[in-house]
């Protein structure tokens, strides 16, 4: 959450959207969800709904951001992910959601972010529909598309690619900051 606004980190698992997710936290920015982002569309304009207050981190994210694990309980049948209760630094409100970003995993280069555009769009953020294999079954396609459709041109959308190895949270951070902080400030002018 940046200017009472979420800004959605999407991306295959293991991308490490809630080990930066958690480094953002540290930094003072607050939780809207982790794992799932409920998206209601008022009017056009998509909002985030909050999830629940909890993280899942793996023990080498624990490490990264200088946790100790045995202040939380594993998941089930995982025994080197936790549960992480993030209470006090949540987000309970819906809030608008001002832009996405995709996370990738590259074997090697630097922390990189550019924008999505174009039919890429739609395309990111179907891939990313939570439990996509469904539309069809459920019957569900025209609807979801025009949902899609509905706000796929109101968000910045930019793909924030970073090495395999190593932490790199706090370049992928600044990433995000050097490239929202002029549309915080062009929108509160």
């Amino acid at each position: 959450m940046l200017d009472n606004k979420a800004y959605a980190l999407v991306g295959r698992s293991g991308a490490g959207k809630s080990t930066l997710a958690s480094y953002l936290m540290d930094q003072g920015h607050l939780l809207v969800s982790d794992d799932v982002i409920p998206v209601l569309v008022h009017n056009g304009h998509p909002l985030a709904v909050p999830g629940y207050p909890q993280q899942k981190l793996w023990q080498q994210s624990l490490d990264y951001l200088g946790m100790n694990s045995s202040a939380y309980r594993p998941l089930f049948q995982r025994e080197t992910k936790f549960a992480v209760p993030v209470h006090d630094r949540f987000q309970s409100e819906p809030l608008p959601l001002a832009g996405i970003f995709e996370l990738s995993v590259v074997q090697d280069g630097p922390v990189a972010v550019e924008a999505i555009s174009g039919l890429d769009r739609l395309h990111t953020l179907y891939n990313h529909t939570y439990q996509k294999a469904l539309v069809d079954p459920m019957g569900v396609r025209e609807w979801h598309f025009g949902l899609l459709a509905s706000f796929v041109n109101r968000l910045p959308m930019y793909r924030l690619t970073r090495p395999e190895q190593g932490f790199s949270a706090p370049q992928q951070t600044e990433m995000i900051m050097e490239t929202i902080m002029p549309k915080v400030k062009e929108m509160n002018l």
